[in-house]
C-alpha cells in the first residue's frame, strides 16, 4: 500500500499533468509554477519518456544521486536504476498501462554508492485519447527506515546478548572450580560468593555475604596493598595470599582482581585458588628435582632431554667435557640435529618415528663437538609420555665410546694378525702332516699312512657291506733299469709310474708308495669287473708311456685281490702273492682272486 507522502505527490503530478494536457498549462507563465511545485517534491521524480529516456528530473535526484541534471536528460532510466524488474517494463509496454510498484531497488549514485529506493511507476495517459504519452518513476529513500530497523534490530540483539551474559555469568559462576566474591568498591562489604567460595571459606553463602572482605586475610595489610595495585593497574593476577576462614584456620591461596560494573556501579570481581596442596607437593617437586638434577649431573653420560621435534630443553653437566658447550655462557645447541653429521640427519629423523613405536637398541652416531671434531658415541633413546600416554618428547642418554673404538679397533687388527697368524701355522700343519703322510719323491701317502687308510676302510666296508679291492702293483725289472741308466732315471721312473697311477684311480681311491718299486692302491666301494679294468688302465697307460730316453720303456705286474678279509696284513700278504704269480707268468700283465679260482 502506498504511503500518504507518495499519495500526495501522486494527487499533486496529476494535478500539474492535467493542467498540462487539459489547459496546455505549459505554454504560459503558469509553466514556471508548476516546475517550481515539480522541483518541490520530496521523492526522486523522474519523467521518461516510452524508449526508457530520462525527459525530466526533479532537484531530489542531483541532491541524493549527485547527477547534474542536464546529463540525465536522454539518458536510459535503467543506466540509473538497474534494476531486471526496469527493463521488463520497458521491455514489454503492455505493463505500462497500470501502476506497478518495485519495493527495495537498489540505485547507484554518481559517487558509487547504492540507495534503497521504493519505486512507483505510472503511466502519462492522454485523458482525451488514452494515447500514452510517457512514464512517471517517483522513488522514495528508505535508507533512514532500513537504518533505523537496523538500530532496533542491533538493540534487541544486545538485549538479548544481555539476558543471556547474565545467564552464562551465573552458569559460569557457580561452576567454576574457584571462589568467586564480589566486594562493593566503597566499603568492601562482599554482595556476592559463589557455590565454590561456600565449600572453601567452609561457610554458607548467608553467613558469607555482608561480611568484610578484609576480614578474610590473614594478614589485613595485604588486602590495602592489593587494592592500591588494583588502583594503579587495573588488575591485579595470581597474588599468592595466606587466607583465614570463619573458623580461623588458614590457607594458602592466589587471588587475581577486577574491577566491573554491576547494576550502575564499579565493584571488584576476586577470584581465590586454593593452592595448599600444590604448596606441599611443589615442596617435594622442588626436592625431587633437585635431586634429579644432582642424579643427571653425576651420570658421566651426556642426558640430552628434547621435544618431539628434537628441540633440546635439557642436558646434564656433561655437556662440556663431552662436546665442549658451555651452557654457562649461553653455549647450548638449540636442536639435537645440531650434533650429528649432516648425511645422519635423515637417519636420525627415522630413529625418531622408530622410537615412539617401539624399543630401539642403542645406535651409533659421530657426535660434532663444539670445536668441530667428532667423537665416536653410542646413543640410547627413550620417549617421553604424558598421564595420558601421550609423547612429548625424547630423552637420550650419549655414551662416548671414541676411546672404546679405538681399544676395538685395536682389539680387531690384532685379532686378524691372530687369525692370519693361526692360519699360517695351519697351512704348515697341514704342510707338515703332509710331508709326514707323504712319500717324499712321488708324493703318494708313504707305507705308513696308506697301511692306516687300508685300515680305515676294512671297518669302513664290514659296516657298509661294501666291496673293497686292493691292489699291489711293481715295476718290472726295476734294478736294471738303475743298473742301466743310474739312479736318477729310476727316481724319473717312480715318479712317472706315481702319476700315471693318479691319473687312472678315482677320487674316492688312495694310492701309496709300499716300498721301493712297490705301490699299493686301495679301491673302495667298486665291483669286481670296473676293479679290474682300472688296474688294466693303469697297466696301459705304463706300457704305452714314452720318455725322452727313446730306448727306455717300462712296464708293471699287478696283483689286485677284492676278498673280504678283515685284516690288513693278511690282505697284503695276498696282493703280494698274487703280484709275483704275475711276474712268474712273465710280468706285464695282472693276476687277481678269480683268475686263481679258476684254475
Amino acid at each position: 500500500m502506498p504511503n500518504i507522502s507518495q499519495i500526495v505527490c501522486l494527487i499533486m503530478l496529476w494535478g500539474i499533468y492535467y493542467a498540462i494536457i487539459r489547459y496546455n498549462f505549459m505554454l504560459y507563465s503558469n509553466t514556471l509554477i508548476v516546475n517550481e511545485m515539480f522541483d518541490e517534491i520530496m521523492d526522486l521524480t523522474f519523467v521518461v519518456d516510452l524508449n526508457g529516456k530520462i525527459v525530466r528530473v526533479n532537484k531530489q535526484v542531483h541532491a541524493l544521486l549527485g547527477y547534474e541534471l542536464p546529463e540525465l536528460i536522454n539518458t536510459n532510466i535503467s543506466d540509473i536504476l538497474a534494476a531486471k524488474e526496469i527493463e521488463e517494463i520497458f521491455g514489454r509496454k503492455s505493463l505500462i498501462h497500470k501502476t506497478v510498484k518495485l519495493n527495495d531497488i537498489k540505485v547507484t549514485t554518481n559517487y558509487g554508492g547504492k540507495i534503497p529506493l521504493n519505486l512507483s511507476i505510472s503511466p502519462i495517459v492522454n485523458s482525451k485519447n488514452h494515447i500514452l504519452l510517457g512514464i512517471l518513476i517517483v522513488g522514495q529513500d528508505i535508507s533512514l527506515i532500513d537504518n533505523l530497523k537496523q538500530v532496533i534490530t542491533i538493540h534487541e540483539i544486545t538485549a538479548e546478548k544481555l539476558r543471556r551474559s547474565e545467564e552464562l555469568f551465573r552458569t559460569v559462576a557457580e561452576t567454576t572450580p574457584f571462589a568467586i566474591i564480589f566486594t562493593k568498591r566503597d566499603d568492601n562489604t562482599i554482595f556476592y560468593v559463589n557455590k565454590h567460595a561456600e565449600e572453601l571459606y567452609q561457610v554458607s553463602r548467608e553467613d558469607f555475604v555482608g561480611t568484610m572482605a578484609i576480614q578474610r586475610y590473614q594478614n589485613p595489610e595485604i588486602r590495602k596493598s592489593l587494592i592500591s595495585d588494583l588502583n594503579e593497574s587495573k588488575v591485579v593476577r595470581d597474588r599468592e595470599v595466606t587466607f583465614k576462614r570463619f573458623d580461623k584456620s588458614i590457607f594458602v591461596g592466589t587471588v587475581t582482581m577486577v574491577p566491573v560494573h554491576f547494576q550502575g556501579e564499579e565493584v571488584i570481581l576476586s577470584c581465590v585458588a586454593d593452592i595448599t596442596e600444590q604448596k606441599i607437593l611443589l615442596g617435594h617437586i622442588v626436592k625431587s628435582e633437585e635431586m634429579l638434577r644432582k642424579l643427571m649431573d653425576a651420570i658421566p653420560d651426556l642426558v640430552v632431554v628434547t621435544d618431539v621435534s628434537g628441540k633440546i630443553s635439557y642436558t646434564n653437566k656433561s655437556l662440556y667435557p663431552m662436546l665442549g658447550y658451555d651452557t654457562g655462557k649461553g653455549e647450548q645447541p638449540s636442536n639435537i640435529f645440531e650434533l650429528v653429521l649432516e648425511e645422519d640427519v635423515e637417519r636420525v629423523r627415522e630413529n625418531f618415528t622408530r622410537i615412539l613405536q617401539e624399543d630401539i637398541m642403542p645406535i651409533e652416531y659421530k657426535y660434532k663437538k663444539k670445536d668441530g671434531t667428532c667423537i665416536d658415541a653410542e646413543v640410547n633413546g627413550t620417549v617421553a609420555k604424558d598421564e595420558t600416554n601421550e609423547p612429548f618428547g625424547f630423552v637420550f642418554v650419549v655414551r662416548d665410546i671414541t676411546e672404546r673404538k679405538k681399544v676395538q679397533e685395536t682389539l680387531r687388527r690384532s685379532k686378524e694378525e691372530i687369525e692370519l697368524m693361526n692360519y699360517e701355522l695351519r697351512k704348515r700343519n697341514d704342510l707338515l702332516h703332509e710331508k709326514s703322510i707323504r712319500d717324499g719323491l712321488t708324493n703318494l701317502y708313504n707305507h705308513q699312512h696308506i697301511i692306516e687308510l687300508l685300515e680305515t676302510e676294512i671297518h669302513k666296508s664290514e659296516i657298509n657291506q661294501n666291496n673293497l679291492f686292493i691292489m699291489m702293483l711293481d715295476i718290472d725289472y726295476f734294478k736294471t733299469i738303475n743298473d742301466q741308466f743310474g739312479h736318477q732315471t729310476g727316481d724319473r721312473v717312480l715318479n712317472t709310474v706315481s702319476k700315471l697311477i693318479q691319473v687312472n684311480i678315482r677320487d674316492t681311491d688312495y694310492a701309496g708308495r709300499y716300498g721301493g718299486e712297490e705301490f699299493l692302491i686301495i679301491l673302495p666301494d667298486i665291483v669286481r669287473d670296473d676293479a679290474r679294468q682300472l688296474a688294466d688302465n693303469i697297466r696301459l697307460s705304463i706300457e704305452n708311456f714314452r720318455f725322452q730316453q727313446k730306448e727306455l720303456k717300462i712296464t708293471i705286474s699287478i696283483g689286485l685281490t677284492g676278498t673280504r678279509i678283515n685284516r690288513v696284513k693278511v690282505l697284503i700278504d695276498r696282493a703280494d702273492r698274487l703280484l709275483y704269480q704275475a711276474k712268474s707268468k712273465g710280468r706285464n700283465q695282472i693276476v687277481t682272486d678269480w683268475d686263481i679260482e679258476k684254475l
